[in-house]
Order: structure tokens, then C-alpha cells, then sequence
């Protein structure tokens, strides 16, 4: 199944969003579920850019317009050049969603627990927002 997920970034200069089709798997049923299959998919198609040694792409006008409509024009290089454990960065993801780093949200409902149930459809728009913490003092 594929569906969009809207990738949400406060705190920057203005409010980024970048909308993005993702294919996942047809029987998800919990945020848990949902985020692994998620984590797994970007995990792998990391690794699998590390070492193909590609060689940087020119880029568009086009591309300079809409990359810098979402605030980041770059030509896509990875700064790291090594694997990512898969299970390191399901386990940090699950914990950044618990901790309240990110929240997530299903159409226009809050998904606030690793066990809420999720009913997703081709139509389905999942919006990921990652917040800004607050600095300062309290007297």
C-alpha cells in the first residue's frame, strides 16, 4: 500500500513540509507496527546507497526551486559513510516517539501511544512533526 507522509520541521526559518509517497506493508495495525516498517525500509535503502561511490548530480533549476521550498538544496551525497544497524535505529526511533521528540498524526488525529491502533488507506496522510525543545530557565 502506499501512502503519503508529510515530513514537518518547526523551528526553522520558516515551516518546512515536504510531502513524500511511501509504499508499506498492508497489515500494520499499531504505531509501533507503523514506525518499524518505516524505520526498516529507510534503514535499507541507506545501506544500500553506502559504497556505490555515485557520482554527484547536477542540479535543475527546478530542483534548486522545490528543494528550497522545504529549506534544505543539497545534491543528496551521504555525509555518513557507514551501515546503519537496523535494530539501534528502531530502538532509537521508538524512543524518540516515546520521549515526545516527534509526534505523529493520522489524517488529523494524534497518535500518542506505541499501542494506538492505526487504520491505514491508499488515501492515508501521515504527518510526522518534530518539535523544537525549549531552552531557558524557570525562576
Amino acid at each position: 500500500m502506499q501512502i503519503k507522509i508529510n515530513l514537518k520541521q518547526i523551528g526553522k526559518r520558516r515551516n518546512a513540509v515536504k510531502e513524500e509517497f511511501y509504499t508499506i506493508s498492508d497489515d500494520l495495525q499499531t504505531v509501533r507496527e507503523l514506525l518499524v516498517d518505516l524505520v526498516t525500509r529507510q534503514v535499507q535503502a541507506f545501506n544500500a546507497k553506502v559504497g556505490t561511490g555515485q557520482v554527484i548530480d547536477y542540479l535543475t533549476k527546478q530542483d534548486i526551486k522545490d528543494n528550497g521550498d522545504v529549506g534544505k538544496i543539497g545534491f543528496g551525497e551521504l555525509a555518513n559513510d557507514k551501515k546503519q544497524d537496523l535494530e539501534k535505529a528502531i530502538d532509537n526511533a521508538l524512543q524518540s516517539f516515546e520521549d515526545g521528540i516527534y509526534c505523529i498524526f493520522i489524517g488529523e488525529e494524534q497518535k500518542e501511544n506505541l499501542s494506538d491502533r492505526i487504520e491505514l488507506t491508499e488515501d492515508s496522510s501521515v504527518t510526522f512533526v518534530r518539535l523544537t525543545m525549549l531552552a531557558g530557565r524557570m525562576w
